[in-house]
C-alpha cells in the first residue's frame, strides 16, 4: 500500500459520501468523482476525513461515442462503427477496419491525513490510448506518473511512473 492510514485508534463507525458526474457530448466524455470518510472516534478523540477524487477525459478519435444505460445508470459496450480487421481479398487486394480509437487522460489524488492521522497524500496523471478492435475485444495501454507524499506514518514517499497494457476479451 502506498497510501496508508493503518487501524485508527477509537474507530467506531464511518460514512462514505461520493459525487460522480459523467457528461457525455458524442465522441467527447468528461467525469468526476469525488468521495471522503467520515470517521467517527470514541470521545475524546478528534473524527478523521479522508477524501480523494479524480477527474477523467476522453475522446474517440474516430467518433464513436461511451453509451448510456439511463435506467441503471452505467455506461455500455463501445460498438465500433467498423470492427478492426485484415485481410486480404480473392482478388489480391488487402480490405481493413480501423476499430474505435480513443485518447484519454486523468488525475488522480487522496489525502489519508487528518487530526493526527498520517497515511499520506498521492496524486497521479494517467495518459491512455484505447483500441477497441470489436464491442468483445480492446487494447489498452497506460502512461501513469504519480507522486506520494512521505507523511512520516509509512516511511515512503517520491515520484513513479508506470507504463502498462492490458488485452481484454469479454463475452
Amino acid at each position: 500500500r502506498w497510501i496508508d492510514t493503518g487501524l485508527i485508534d477509537g474507530a467506531d463507525n464511518y460514512r462514505m459520501i461520493g459525487l460522480e458526474k459523467v457528461l457525455n457530448f458524442g465522441p467527447l466524455q468528461l467525469v468526476g468523482e469525488y468521495q471522503t470518510m467520515l470517521v467517527d472516534r470514541d470521545a475524546g478523540a478528534d473524527n478523521v476525513n479522508l477524501h480523494g477524487g479524480y477527474v477523467y477525459a476522453s475522446y474517440f478519435l474516430t467518433g464513436e461515442h461511451m453509451p448510456w444505460e439511463r435506467k441503471s445508470g452505467t455506461v455500455s459496450r463501445i460498438k465500433p462503427f467498423e470492427n478492426f480487421f485484415w485481410v486480404n481479398t480473392e482478388d489480391g487486394t488487402r480490405e481493413s477496419g480501423l476499430g474505435a480509437w480513443q485518447v484519454a487522460a486523468r488525475y488522480s489524488w487522496a489525502d489519508f491525513n487528518s487530526v493526527g492521522i498520517l497515511g499520506g497524500e498521492a496524486e497521479s496523471v494517467t495518459l491512455g490510448l484505447n483500441w477497441y478492435w470489436t464491442p468483445n475485444a480492446r487494447m489498452q495501454f497506460n502512461y501513469i506518473h504519480g507522486t506520494i507524499i512521505d507523511s512520516g506514518a509509512i516511511g515512503r514517499g517520491g515520484d513513479y511512473d508506470i507504463i502498462g497494457t492490458r488485452f481484454m476479451i469479454d463475452f
